[in-house]
């Protein structure tokens, strides 16, 4: 999955790729929340209440939040595996997650 270039941050280039054991990439979005918070360090809950906050100050979109890590990323690359600890079945978390500058 590659993400989609956002005007203000033309001058970098997102590439995020993640593959399942399964063989799919289904849940590519609960593998970035695990990318961005650990980029911002910040726990991803703490990441939603921004995220979803009513006060338009508090939200951030993922890349705002990745802009305001002030890395340039190039390229984050994750393993999605089964959550085994006690999570519902179809959870996935991310693993292996690398951001190559």
């Amino acid at each position: 999955m590659c993400c989609k270039f956002h005007s203000d941050l033309a001058r970098w280039t997102y590439e995020v790729k993640f593959v399942a054991d399964d063989g799919t990439a289904q849940l590519e979005m609960k593998a970035l929340d695990n990318v961005a918070s650990r980029l911002i360090g910040e726990p991803a809950d703490k990441m939603h209440e921004r995220l979803n906050s009513s006060i338009p100050e508090r939200r951030m979109s993922y890349y705002e939040i990745l802009h305001a890590s002030q890395q340039h990323v190039f390229r984050i690359e994750g393993k999605l595996v089964k959550a085994t600890d006690g999570l519902a079945a179809d959870a996935w978390i991310a693993t292996e997650i690398s951001a190559i500058v």
